[in-house]
């Protein structure tokens, strides 16, 4: 598989799977959530949408089935790096691109043990993920730095799931086994950094400048199409 690193200062914003120093978000800077993913998710509710569905391994993914392109993100909920890419570039993709049918994105998260809460909220992706609502909580819980139990079932309430099933699936056999199988997965392939994504198969790591993406999802879709 071919992998292309961004020059050094791109490379170094991305947060290292063993620990590395990282800056960390002002308390009243939290990033809003995404209008775009508010308005997606909201359009997929009401049948006028695209679904998310959740696939094999725990991936989550969103956009039309026969897309040309498919963008494969790794990321987690803490490192700043990722919420700035689910804040800034996440939103671009879907407004440009997955609404066009260009594209489908899909989402799995490595838990990084420098951050408390890591395993939980990957838990929690995947279980509101099999109440369709795994975007919508993905965005909620890249924001801030705290992700407890009780902020977890604070979203599942805000996001109108069922509450009961969502804390058995945290506490599930079955969670911790996918999990498990999601992290083997990943480390297969070589992930030493978050935020890395995979556009048709090609790696990437690190945040990328948003018209630079922009430039190469223009290339592909229209190689493609």
């Amino acid at each position: 598989m071919k992998l292309t690193l961004f020059l050094l200062p791109l490379l170094l914003a991305a947060c290292a799977f063993p620990a590395a120093p990282e800056g960390v978000r002002p308390a009243d800077e939290e990033p809003e959530p995404s209008e775009r993913f508010e308005e997606a998710d909201r359009a997929a509710r009401a049948g006028t949408g695209v679904a998310e569905r959740l696939l094999p391994h725990g991936v989550l993914e969103f956009g039309r089935r026969d897309a040309p392109a498919t963008l494969l993100l790794v990321t987690e909920h803490h490192c700043q790096y990722c919420q700035d890419f689910q804040k800034d570039v996440l939103p671009m993709l879907i407004d440009t691109f997955v609404g066009s049918g260009g594209l489908r994105i899909q989402l799995v998260i490595l838990p990084l043990r420098k951050y408390r809460g890591s395993d939980l909220a990957a838990a929690g992706l995947l279980c509101a993920a099999e109440q369709q609502r795994g975007f919508a909580m993905h965005d909620r819980l890249s924001r801030g730095r705290s992700k407890t139990r009780e902020i977890l079932v604070a979203a599942a309430r805000e996001l109108d799931l069922n509450v009961p099933s969502f804390e058995e699936c945290l506490e599930s056999d079955e969670t911790r086994a996918t999990l498990e199988t999601q992290q083997w997965w990943l480390r297969s392939l070589a992930i030493d950094f978050v935020p890395t994504y995979f556009l048709n198969g090609e790696k990437f790591v690190g945040l990328p400048y948003e018209e630079d993406l922009r430039a190469r999802m223009e290339k592909i879709i229209g190689e493609l199409r």
